[in-house]
């Protein structure tokens, strides 16, 4: 499942959310000056990733409707529904990987 987002005037972004190198930073006094990207990686089985994974799904769920197809829509409300075998409240095999960008500025 792979979700991308479209900006206002139908540019494509790499993923929900704005691209903070282009015209949204172009428009303000700030120039680029740098990127910086943290990864981080988790895996252990605890209640609490159970119940990160579910509060991470349950907000991809809400704001993805429009553009995820109805198979991995489908696919969510599975892994969501807690009285399915699969769903992720029972998972003991969860990991979680994240990527953070943030982007430095500067003004001229």
């Amino acid at each position: 499942m792979r979700v991308t987002g479209e900006r206002p005037g139908g540019t494509a972004s790499g993923a929900l959310g704005l691209d903070y190198r282009g015209r949204e930073l172009q428009d303000t006094a700030y120039r680029p000056a740098g990127e910086l990207r943290a990864k981080t990686g988790h895996l252990l089985h605890s209640a609490v990733l159970n119940d990160y994974a579910q509060i991470c799904l349950t907000k991809l769920r809400s704001h993805a409707t429009d553009v995820l197809d109805a198979d991995d829509l489908a696919t969510l409300d599975a892994l969501l529904d807690e009285t399915l075998p699969h769903s992720i409240a029972r998972r003991d095999d969860l990991g979680v990987r994240t990527t953070r960008t943030t982007w430095i500025a500067r003004r001229p």
